[in-house]
């Protein structure tokens, strides 16, 4: 994807801006970022690049060349700059996302945020339930095993509410 500003260099700066008309995105070079005033974030991108190193190791020499078919962005380049370049890089890079998505959020299953209480712990119990299966599955023992303690702890957290 090109900058949308100088249309010469790729993008690798890419945020939304929310306004009273709705959602605009844009995408622009560093350089013209920098015009901007729009600076990215080297510790957050750094700290996903160390992530993705550590769930999923060193990158292959095939890994490297693999390209999102929109954006053009390897994958070696992600794992570099820790940042995906459109969204059909989730899709395109989905198979080495997910160990990354699952060291990240214990789950590759967003299931939002809700306040826990009486019939909420009996949504989050089933919820962990089939994270655990997943997990055994895809034989992913410690993840289950992490799951496994939470679903413990949730359970004595219950029966507590209860009594």
């Amino acid at each position: 994807m090109k900058c949308e500003r100088c249309g010469q260099r790729d993008a690798s700066v890419h945020y939304t801006e929310v306004t009273g008309e709705g959602n605009m995105e844009i995408h622009l070079c560093e350089i013209c970022a920098k015009k901007e005033g729009i600076e990215k974030s080297p510790i957050l991108s750094h700290f996903l690049a160390g992530m993705a190193e550590e769930a999923v190791g060193e990158v292959t020499k095939e890994e490297k060349s693999l390209q999102c078919t929109q954006c053009g962005l390897s994958y070696g380049e992600f794992r570099r700059i820790g940042r995906l370049g459109c969204p059909h890089c989730y899709e395109f890079f989905a198979k080495k996302l997910k160990p990354l998505l699952r060291r990240l959020h214990g789950s590759t299953r967003h299931i939002g945020k809700s306040v826990l209480l009486g019939d909420g712990k009996k949504e989050e119990l089933r919820s962990l339930r089939l994270d655990l299966e997943r997990a055994i599955g895809e034989e992913a023992y410690e993840d289950a095993a992490r799951i496994r303690d939470r679903i413990r702890v949730v359970i004595k957290e219950r029966k507590k509410e209860k009594e």
